[in-house]
């Protein structure tokens, strides 16, 4: 497996916290908005969740599956003073959604955004959701 890539901006004053483990406590939280892709011709769907925290905005990027899959993913979030890219391997199941990444930062910008891809057997999954917007 490769490991996890981190880059923040120069000009990032935003708190970053990234971490893999840390997403199932996230899932918990109260959610300010949730985006969604799915298809029904593919094996996985992908999803962001977003929620306010205090003075910070939490995202937790989750892969479902009806049959079992592995994959590999990217996790794109972008905006004023924010540049965080991750991806890597994973594996989910029916039932056992796979916690791909999680990440909180100050309250973003406008423009600010939150893209994850699902790469299975050659066909993407793609997610995406505005996080300037999210309450």
């Amino acid at each position: 497996m490769r490991p996890n890539r981190f880059r923040p901006s120069r000009l990032a004053p935003a708190l970053v916290l990234v971490s893999l483990a840390a997403g199932a406590a996230l899932a918990t939280a109260p959610l300010g908005g949730t985006a969604l892709a799915a298809s029904g011709q593919d094996a996985a769907r992908c999803e962001l969740r977003v929620a306010r925290q205090g003075g910070t905005v939490a995202l937790t990027a989750l892969a479902h599956a009806d049959e079992p899959v592995s994959g590999r993913y990217a996790l794109r979030v972008s905006g004023p003073g924010t540049a965080i890219r991750q991806g890597g391997d994973f594996r989910a199941a029916p039932g056992r959604p796979a916690t791909l990444g999680a990440v909180t930062i100050g309250t973003p910008g406008r423009g600010a955004k939150a893209e994850l891809d699902l790469v299975i057997d050659g066909r993407t999954t793609r997610c995406e959701t505005p996080l300037d917007g999210a309450r």
